[in-house]
C-alpha cells in the first residue's frame, strides 16, 4: 500500500512539475502528465468514494458529497487541459464543462443506486462512468470526437457493469 501511495504521489508530483513548465513554454511532455493526471484522479475518486460509501452515512448526503467531489476533480482534469495551446481552453470552459461533467456522472451515478451493488464495484462502476463522462468531453473539447471513440468510451463501463452484476 505504501509503494503505491508513493508511486502514486511521485507520479503527481512529476505531473505537476511539467504542468509548471507548461504554462511558460509548450511541451511535448504535456499529454502524459495529462494522462497519468487523470489516472491519479481517477485513482483519487474511486478511493475516496468507496470510503465514502462503505460509511453509511445518509443517501442524499452521500449523493451531495459525490457531486462536490466530481466538480473539483473533474475540474482539474479539465484545468490540466487548459495547458495545452492548440486546444483553446480557458478556465472559464474549463469550469462548464466540469460542471457539465459532474452533473453527468451525478446522474449515473443516482442511477445506480438503485441497482443491488456492493459498495465496491458500485464504486468501480461509478469510476469507470466518470473516466468515460471526462474521456468523451475532452475528446469533444480538441475535436478528435468520433462514434469509435465514444463506443469505447461507453463500453468500459458497461462491462464494469456486468461484471459486476454478475460478480457481486
Amino acid at each position: 500500500i505504501l509503494a503505491a501511495f508513493f508511486i502514486s504521489f511521485y507520479s503527481c508530483i512529476l505531473a505537476c512539475n511539467i504542468f509548471s513548465a507548461a504554462a511558460a513554454k509548450n511541451l511535448l511532455l504535456l499529454k502524459p502528465a495529462q494522462t497519468t493526471f487523470l489516472f491519479v484522479i481517477l485513482t483519487i475518486f474511486f478511493l475516496l468514494n468507496t470510503h465514502l460509501f462503505k460509511t453509511g452515512i445518509n443517501f442524499v448526503l452521500q449523493a451531495v458529497i459525490t457531486f462536490f467531489m466530481l466538480y473539483l476533480l473533474s475540474f482539474f482534469v479539465f484545468w490540466s487541459h487548459t495547458l495545452n495551446a492548440a486546444a483553446q481552453f480557458d478556465m472559464v470552459k474549463a469550469k462548464q464543462w466540469a460542471l457539465l461533467a459532474a452533473v453527468a456522472a451525478f446522474l449515473s451515478t443516482w442511477w445506480l443506486a438503485f441497482f443491488k451493488l456492493e459498495l465496491f464495484f458500485r464504486s468501480l462502476v461509478i469510476t469507470a462512468g466518470f473516466n468515460a463522462i471526462l474521456g468523451i468531453f475532452i475528446a469533444k473539447q480538441t475535436r478528435q470526437i468520433n462514434n469509435r471513440i465514444v463506443f469505447e468510451y461507453v463500453f468500459i463501463p458497461l462491462s464494469a457493469l456486468v461484471f459486476s452484476i454478475v460478480a457481486g
